[in-house]
């Protein structure tokens, strides 16, 4: 069985437009755990759909509400789960991939292709850490998914737009750490805590699912002026520096940890204060 974990919060619409997107599988053997975190509650009648109520604040921590759920109610030597968002579009054998996917590579974590919807060009496929620069390398970006080849691509870690893990896995090594990392980077966190256990990660260009964005970084000079506290310090920023620094003493030994943090840390601010005098 395939469970999917899906949080959503405060966008109804979107969220019925991913459930009528997985109606429309050709694959229906899946069971959907939706975590509603937020304030204006989905309403959703199926009985094939577990819906849980929650008023946790941040990704990691919704997700987790669902991973809690089917570890108790999953065969865990047999199962999968598919952690995925609401904001996504998937195509109708996007179910049937997976299952793919796991028949040639049964015990890894595997990650899927994301293409831009606008764009129709890939916004990432593997992601791959570059030590000496001690930062996360996207491979296979804006290529068309026509040139794409179907093959299972290493990875060191994935995002959680499309993930599935074997159930065991999680019952080894654990869920989010949502003390740390409760929104951004968690994602990261679990997938390299994955492969430092020994398991194998790959992206599979099989499985491919569509998005109209990807995730959003500070710009502009007005952004930068008005809203350094929103920039460092709010758990929805992707530069709040607790999670940089938390991120990188959970993923790596010192000294390499202090030297991911230093550097990403100076990325980011070279990124803001490019855009500034661009804007100026």
């Amino acid at each position: 069985m395939l469970y999917i974990v899906v949080p959503t919060y405060n966008r109804e619409a979107v969220c019925r437009h991913f459930i009528n997107d997985l109606y429309s599988q050709t694959n229906q053997n899946y069971h959907l755990v939706l975590v509603d975190h937020g304030r204006n509650r989905v309403d959703i009648n199926d009985t094939n759909i577990t819906l849980l109520h929650s008023d946790v604040n941040g990704w990691a921590r919704a997700v987790n509400v669902g991973l809690r759920h089917v570890l108790m109610v999953c065969n865990k030597s047999k199962d999968y789960v598919l952690i995925i968002n609401d904001d996504v579009i998937l195509s109708d054998n996007y179910i049937q991939s997976i299952y793919d996917s796991i028949a040639e590579k049964p015990n890894a974590v595997l990650g899927t292709c994301c293409i831009d919807q606008n764009k129709n060009l890939t916004l990432r496929v593997a992601i791959r850490l570059s030590r000496l620069k001690a930062k996360h390398i996207y491979l296979y970006q804006n290529i068309a998914p026509s040139k794409i080849r179907d093959e299972y691509i290493d990875s060191d870690v994935l995002t959680g737009k499309g993930t599935v893990f074997p159930l065991s896995i999680l019952d080894k090594i654990g869920i989010y750490n949502e003390e740390k990392l409760p929104h951004y980077k968690a994602d990261h966190e679990l997938v390299w805590r994955a492969r430092k256990s020994g398991f194998k990660v790959y992206a599979s260009t099989k499985m491919q699912l569509r998005t109209l964005s990807d995730q959003k970084t500070a710009s502009g000079k007005e952004r930068f002026l008005s809203n350094v506290r929103f920039l460092y310090f709010d758990m929805r920023s992707t530069m709040r520096i607790k999670d940089l620094w938390n991120y990188s003493i959970l993923a790596y030994k010192f000294p390499f940890s202090l030297y991911f943090f230093i550097m990403n840390f100076l990325y980011n601010n070279i990124g803001i204060f490019m855009t500034y005098f661009k804007t100026r």
